[in-house]
């Protein structure tokens, strides 16, 4: 795939400049001519030093079309990425092609991309978060492992590392949950950009037949790959080409990505640690649409430990068991029965404390699904102690995790 990655980021900036209104549209449209020229006439070994510009200006233009359509030609952002671009054009312009048989003599990486990337954390308060998932409102009994995970995700001297990080645990014990309120935290906010989430579970409405495509579509998609993009990325290249596309959007950048509910066995799955090798078959692992060495982290989670050691290793995964303080149960239930907010006060609160307490073993799911049942028969007048003893049983958790 000769240059595909060059040419792939050309396409990808001069599709973002047909968008109306876009700060800094001519300066970008003026760099992306020079390149393009550039690559036509450079040596192979210059290639990679070219690709750095084009990472480097796709990550600044993207953070400019969250511009768009606002009063910011005056700001201090775009002015200073304005006389940053100016810079990079002269640079560019003074590129002499390098001789192939002499490899000392190609290019050094920009020496301007520094520069380019101030002014993308400037910009980067303009970003917009890409995961689709929101905390729950209320949640009990997870303090210990968030505290834990935070660290882990943002520990100090690691920034280049990239991390996996498995979340195993039986279904309903909150996997789910705990990876939400995460993605919610201050600092794995200001610590990761982009953050993305990604349901590795089949749906029933998708047009793709192949479980691969759908899922690295989906994580495109969430990056802001639009649709018609990805179709003809896909009609040119398969799914060689969407990983290839994956790996340029999260190049450079801290990213953090969650895989919620992983099922496949499939080597395909395995090792998201691995680096990308040198003659790259795009299409054999997820791996490789993942770039390493810019500090981006994958959190997976699962019901089945086999899986996870697959994934991500065994000495990477956090198993999450059911709460250990089993009246937390009991504050679950009653939360999903006062939902309509109206005060829950049973004759017999002690008899179905111990009930509720008793039947969900320590598991959130179990005890959110008896509430549930609770409000319902309260709002239709069904409901008994002995309702609830014959819908709850461990089967019930099969709605989900």
């Amino acid at each position: 795939m000769s240059q595909e990655i060059e040419k792939y980021l050309l396409k990808k900036l001069g599709e973002g400049l047909e968008s109306p209104k876009v700060p800094l549209a001519k300066e970008f449209e003026d760099l992306k001519e020079l390149l393009s020229t550039k690559l036509d006439s450079c040596s192979s070994s210059d290639v990679p030093v070219l690709r750095a510009y084009l990472y480097s200006l796709n990550d600044v233009f993207s953070e400019c079309q969250a511009l768009s359509g606002k009063n910011t030609l005056l700001s201090p952002t775009v002015f200073k990425i304005k006389q940053n671009l100016s810079k990079i054009k002269a640079e560019i312009e003074n590129i002499k092609p390098s001789d192939d048989n002499n490899p000392n003599g190609s290019l050094d990486t920009p020496q301007n991309n520094g520069q380019l990337q101030a002014s993308l954390s400037d910009a980067r308060e303009f970003h917009r978060l890409s995961s689709r998932s929101e905390a729950p409102p209320k949640v009990y009994g997870f303090d210990d492992e968030i505290t834990h995970l935070e660290k882990l995700l943002v520990r100090r001297g690691s920034i280049d590392y990239f991390k996996t990080v498995g979340i195993v645990g039986m279904r309903g014990a909150g996997k789910t949950t705990l990876c939400q309120l995460i993605l919610t935290k201050p600092e794995v906010k200001n610590h990761f950009v982009p953050r993305i989430w990604v349901h590795m579970s089949t749906k029933d409405n998708e047009e793709d037949n192949d479980p691969k495509i759908a899922i690295v579509k989906r994580m495109l998609n969430s990056l802001g790959v639009e649709g018609e993009m990805l179709k003809t990325i896909l009609d040119e290249h398969g799914l060689a080409g969407l990983l290839c596309a994956l790996h340029v959007e999260l190049m450079r950048k801290r990213h953090l990505i969650v895989l919620d509910d992983a099922q496949d066995t499939g080597d395909w799955y395995s090792n998201l640690n691995a680096s990308l090798p040198r003659h790259v078959k795009w299409e054999q692992h997820l791996a490789y649409g993942l770039p390493k060495g810019y500090g981006g982290t994958v959190i997976v989670t699962s019901r089945n430990e086999e899986v996870m050691k697959m994934m991500v290793g065994e000495e990477n995964i956090y198993r999450l068991l059911p709460l250990s303080n089993k009246d937390l149960c009991w504050d679950i239930f009653r939360d999903e029965v006062e939902q309509e907010r109206k005060p829950f006060q049973p004759r017999n609160e002690e008899e179905l404390k111990r009930e509720v307490i008793q039947k969900c073993a320590g598991v959130p799911l179990a005890a959110k699904m008896m509430g549930k049942i609770m409000r319902e028969g309260i709002r239709d007048g069904s409901v008994t102690l002995q309702t609830i003893q014959t819908q709850i049983s461990t089967d019930s958790l099969s709605i989900g995790q």
